[in-house]
């Protein structure tokens, strides 16, 4: 038992410290377009949309489509995603750069096709990512394109966003925000099926498996 009490103290802490963090909201900083290499990161998600315009945890039953610039920073290192959150430095951090909701799905497709389009036919694949437990919307973008970016994928990525927590404490929560979003995910995919990727992959962690 006396072995046990770091290993208890030490989780005890962790839970500390991750609660110190908001990790509910990101700014959108255009500038750090000019400072990290952009990556466009698409997202379909089953989040309700909060008054002042971000994603939270709340299920919405209407899937919404969004276009998101993610900057990585200069000084990355694959295999490294470094956080900031409401004030991040797009020098040494992950930073949204920018934010386009698109109205409805032939948005989201027009958009698809004409990103495939710059690409050569080899290369015009669409990987879906699904992100997993104790996830937020913006860290599930920022680690689809720490993704993209260290293993070179080819296409456009698209994120699934479903309705997840985002806290360590709320498995239960994720559990049926998971069962609830599995009609969102089959949709999404049905609406990107047509728009002359080479291929689609799928891709979940986790609990989004």
């Amino acid at each position: 038992m006396m072995r046990a009490v770091p290993f208890v103290r030490i989780l005890i802490l962790l839970f500390a410290v991750s609660a110190c963090a908001d990790r509910s909201f990101t700014p959108v900083l255009p500038d750090a377009k000019a400072i990290g290499t952009t990556k466009t990161i698409f997202v379909g998600t089953t989040r309700a949309q909060e008054p002042n315009g971000t994603f939270g945890f709340d299920r919405s039953d209407r899937l919404r489509h969004l276009e998101l610039a993610v900057s990585i920073p200069p000084t990355h290192q694959p295999g490294q995603l470094k956080f900031g959150y409401a004030n991040p430095d797009p020098r040494r951090q992950f930073a949204l750069a920018g934010q386009t909701t698109l109205g409805n799905e032939k948005a989201l497709q027009t958009r698809l096709r004409q990103a495939l389009s710059r690409l050569a036919p080899s290369e015009r694949d669409i990987t879906v990512f699904v992100h997993g437990f104790n996830a937020t919307q913006n860290e599930t973008a920022f680690r689809a394109a720490q993704l993209a970016h260290d293993i070179r994928l080819p296409g456009e990525v698209v994120v699934y966003s479903w309705p997840s927590r985002g806290k360590a404490l709320a498995y239960a929560y994720d559990g049926d925000s998971m069962l609830f979003a599995r009609d969102g995910l089959e949709q999404l995919l049905r609406q990107i099926k047509g728009v002359g990727a080479r291929q689609v992959v799928l891709v979940a962690h986790s609990m989004g498996s």
